[in-house]
Formats: structure tokens, C-alpha cells, sequence
């Protein structure tokens, strides 16, 4: 069975946490505040301690103290969002990751658990650390691996698509995104402002497969950013969806664009395209501009206006059909009337094709009723 140890001044957060982690096999010790829960660690002997406080001063006394007491105990912070500089600093004191509150009690049960199923009592506080792109940004990440001169693998995942970037001593040594080149990976992750990161330090050197430094990566890096925001700036806003022109012809697009096209034909956001898509962003982006330009994909507004004149026009359409066939058919029968007795049109179109007929005579005698009929 783990113990973990809960350092908060509300005993409310004690009881969350109970209630989360109630059905594992964990037992959970509570204490107000930092002197309190060091004067109950050699009795407790927790595997893990959550140290959490809203106010950052506060949180930041608790984890000196904590760092300072010599307890080599792998802790776990949960807080508001921080600076760059303080989040950085917890790091440096051993925190294996800073947890952002609030934060709905669904997501709070996911994280807590997989902490804690995550930990081994084997592991060294500084072996680890993760949290969520939409606090800190790759370009802090790279700064941090080259601050500490650490060793490791930087794990980043937006949506469906997952890379990783390998450090030795603070430089980056390579980078890996689907079959992208290694400083084109870097840059596309550095538009990633929404997602997971996960960092392993570690003693292993990586093979160096990138000759250029970190400064001048991260200009790159920069630079590519800037020139997403300009283009993204120039869109419809990235969470509007947006629809493929339904008078596209599909067959007439190169097979890059279809394939592209089709993605937009029921409803697509550039939020969740660059999620999906797997080339150059910028380049993409550009195309989606000039598509735009060219109706070739219309905004929601535009599309349903263009789907309901469509309609009308398909029944208008249709109308047409049924009271043309109405009207040909009785031309039809006009025109076989005022060309003679049904008799002798008949017999002379089935003398054009007897061979059509078993018993002749038998038709002529049937005609012949008919015509006296009408």
C-alpha cells in the first residue's frame, strides 16, 4: 500500500483527495501546514506528498522548507497558474510536476491517479516532470533543459499528434515528428499551445543529428510562430467551422487538395485541421487563404445560404420534371391522334417490327376494337 501525505490549510482538499484516490489501495495522511506534516513524516513515512496552496508565497515557504529539511521525498505541487521564473524554480527544488488549479473534479481524478499508479518509491524526486502546454510553452521548456544543462527527452502531444525533442547537456541533439526533418519538427511543436508535456531526465547522451545551437533554433522557432499568428490573424477565427463549396469538383483538384477539401466537406475548424494535418503548417495555411479567396471553402453563414438556395432550386427543379412529363406525355397522345386512327399508326410501326410479334393478327383484331372505342 503507497501512503501520500496532503499539506493544505483546507481540509476540504484533504477530503477531494480521499474521495478520489478512496477505491485505490492508498492511505492518506493530512496536515495543515508545512512544520506540522515535517513533524509527522518519521511516523507516516510517506512514498509520495502533495503540497497544496492557491497563494503562490505561501506555496513556494512550504516547498523551501520542505527542500531544505533534507526529506528526500518525491513531491507534487498543486497551485494557480505561475510564472515562468517560479514554475521553474519549483522544478529546480525536486518537484516531479505542478499541478494547475482549479481544475474540474473529472480531470483532477484522472491526474491524481495517474500519479500516483505512475510512481515507483524507487524513483528519484527529479526524474520527471509533465504538465499542460496551455501554461508554459516549448520555447521555456528548451530553456529549462539548457538552464540546467540536464540530459533527457522532452515528450510533447497536441491532439492526435505526439513528438519528442533529446537533450544532452542543455543542447538539443534531435528531434522527432512524424517524417518531418528534425529542425522542422521543432518549429511546427512550437506552435503546440495547447496539449501535454512530459520531461525524463536521464544520464544517457544522445547522438547529436542537429548542428545548430539552441539560441539559433529558437529564433527559428520564433520566427515560424509569427508567421503563423500573421497568417491565422488574416482566417476566420480557428475554432469557426468551415465547409467545402458543395460546386467543387473534386475530380478537377490535384490529389493533395482533394484529399484537404474533403476534409471541409461537413464541417471542419483550422483548429481542429492543424490538429489533423501532418505537413507544413504555414504552407497550408496559405492555401486555406487562397481557397477562401477563391469560394473554394465558404464560412458557415455562407454555406448555408449557398445549401439553401440549392434546395429550392433542386425542387423548383423537380416541379418542372413532373409537369414536363405531364405535358409530353399528353403532346404525345395529341400527336398520335392528329396522325391518324390508332389503327393504321400502330399496325404501321408493328409492320417495322413483325418479328416482335408471335400472332399478328391477333394485335390487328385487338387495334381494331380499340379504335372503335376511341
Amino acid at each position: 500500500m503507497k501512503d501520500v501525505f496532503v499539506i493544505s490549510e483546507k481540509q476540504e482538499m484533504f477530503n477531494l483527495f480521499n474521495n478520489v484516490l478512496g477505491r485505490l489501495p492508498i492511505h492518506l495522511s493530512w496536515a495543515k501546514n508545512m512544520e506540522d506534516a515535517l513533524d509527522s513524516f518519521p511516523q507516516e513515512k510517506p512514498t509520495l506528498v502533495f503540497i497544496v496552496n492557491e497563494d503562490e508565497k505561501i506555496l513556494i515557504d512550504w516547498v523551501e522548507k520542505f527542500n531544505t529539511s533534507g526529506i528526500r521525498i518525491p513531491f507534487v505541487c498543486f497551485t494557480r497558474p505561475l510564472s515562468w521564473a517560479k514554475l521553474k524554480m519549483i522544478w529546480d527544488k525536486g518537484a516531479i510536476e505542478v499541478i494547475r488549479l482549479p481544475m474540474h473534479k473529472k480531470e483532477l481524478e484522472f491526474v491524481v491517479k495517474t500519479i500516483v499508479s505512475e510512481r515507483d518509491i524507487t524513483e528519484t524526486p527529479r526524474d520527471k516532470a509533465q504538465g499542460k502546454l496551455d501554461d508554459i510553452n516549448l520555447i521555456e521548456l528548451i530553456q529549462y533543459f539548457e538552464d540546467g544543462n540536464k540530459n533527457g527527452v522532452l515528450h510533447l502531444m497536441n491532439g492526435v499528434q505526439t513528438g519528442y525533442i533529446e537533450f544532452t547537456k542543455g543542447k538539443i541533439c534531435n528531434a522527432k515528428l512524424d517524417e518531418r526533418e528534425p529542425l522542422e519538427a521543432i518549429e511546427v511543436m512550437a506552435t503546440w499551445f495547447s496539449g501535454q508535456y512530459r520531461m525524463i531526465f536521464e544520464g544517457k547522451k544522445y547522438h547529436n543529428q542537429i548542428k545548430v545551437d539552441n539560441r539559433q533554433i529558437i529564433i527559428d522557432c520564433l520566427n515560424h510562430i509569427n508567421e503563423q499568428q500573421q497568417l491565422l490573424s488574416q482566417l476566420p477565427d480557428k475554432n469557426n467551422l468551415l465547409f467545402t463549396n458543395p460546386d467543387v469538383d473534386y475530380e478537377e483538384s490535384a490529389p493533395s487538395s482533394r484529399k484537404i477539401l474533403l476534409l471541409f466537406k461537413d464541417g471542419l475548424t483550422i483548429k481542429e485541421f492543424l490538429n489533423k494535418y501532418t505537413g507544413k503548417t504555414n504552407p497550408i495555411l496559405r492555401r486555406l487563404q487562397k481557397w477562401l479567396e477563391e469560394n473554394m471553402l465558404l464560412t458557415k453563414d455562407v454555406y448555408d445560404k449557398k445549401r439553401s438556395i440549392s434546395g429550392k432550386m433542386e425542387e423548383s427543379g423537380g416541379l418542372k420534371k413532373i409537369v414536363s412529363k405531364v405535358f409530353s406525355k399528353e403532346e404525345e397522345h395529341k400527336s398520335l391522334i392528329s396522325s391518324g386512327p390508332i389503327e393504321e399508326t400502330a399496325i404501321d410501326t408493328i409492320n417495322k417490327r413483325s418479328h416482335l410479334f408471335n400472332d399478328l393478327s391477333l394485335l390487328k383484331s385487338f387495334l381494331a376494337d380499340l379504335e372503335e372505342k376511341v
